[in-house]
């Protein structure tokens, strides 16, 4: 049975008759939705159940990033999805099934994504022994970039990016900023591994509000 929990002006929630009630965002809010009740069928194909692992890889990855390096630069990154839903999103379009390793891994081409108008350059990787390292030019471009834009993101094994603990980390907020140059993560690696960087940036605007960049996503092999 739908439910009006708040009288007749109040959004419908639940099952009436051959319709579910549910709601959507939009530009203007959240907005009442409603379609026909149908009965799920799960044939259970091997298509589906790669596509379900793919789906708990990238789950894993926004948990283990978590809301307080996301929102909010990632909030409506993509459409009107809050942060969560967006990362979960990029992450879902970034992955890909190895049939080799059978599990989902990290595509080495995925779609670019931007968070908004601060300068992201050119950014590249490069491994050694236990380490990876991050380098980027300088330059200061545009209105929304300056030597002390802070460096945001998070690193995850590139073939088992569903792994949490010593191989996932995040960027520690406002230690590193844009006229170093490069930066070195020196987390406890697994050697011969190949590793991921998903990166941003933030600008902090002269109103005391923030603006962030494109996403760069590098990687590297570690020693």
């Amino acid at each position: 049975m739908a439910l009006v929990q708040a009288g007749i002006y109040s959004r419908p929630a639940g099952k009436a008759g051959g319709i579910v009630w549910g709601a959507a965002r939009t530009p203007s809010g959240k907005v009442a939705t409603a379609r026909e009740y149908v009965v799920p069928t799960n044939p259970d194909t091997v298509a589906q159940q790669h596509q379900r692992l793919i789906f708990r890889t990238a789950a894993a990855l926004a948990n283990n990033a978590g809301l307080s390096l996301l929102d909010p630069p990632w909030n409506n990154a993509i459409g009107l999805l809050p942060a969560w839903q967006s990362f979960m999103s990029h992450a879902l379009r970034s992955l890909e099934w190895d049939a080799g390793l059978s599990k989902a891994v990290w595509m080495d081409d995925p779609p670019t994504l931007s968070l908004g108008p601060c300068y992201m350059p050119v950014m590249t990787a490069t491994g050694g022994a236990g380490a990876l390292t991050v380098e980027w030019p300088t330059d200061i471009v545009g209105d929304h970039c300056d030597e002390l834009d802070e460096l945001y993101g998070l690193v995850f094994m590139k073939d088992s990016p569903n792994t949490g603990g010593e191989e996932f980390f995040e960027i520690a907020v406002g230690n590193h900023h844009r006229s170093e140059g490069s930066h070195d993560f020196h987390p406890p690696f697994v050697s011969g591994e190949t590793f991921e960087a998903l990166l941003w940036w933030r600008h902090s605007e002269a109103d005391g509000t923030y603006t962030y960049s494109p996403v760069a996503q590098v990687y590297a092999d570690t020693t």
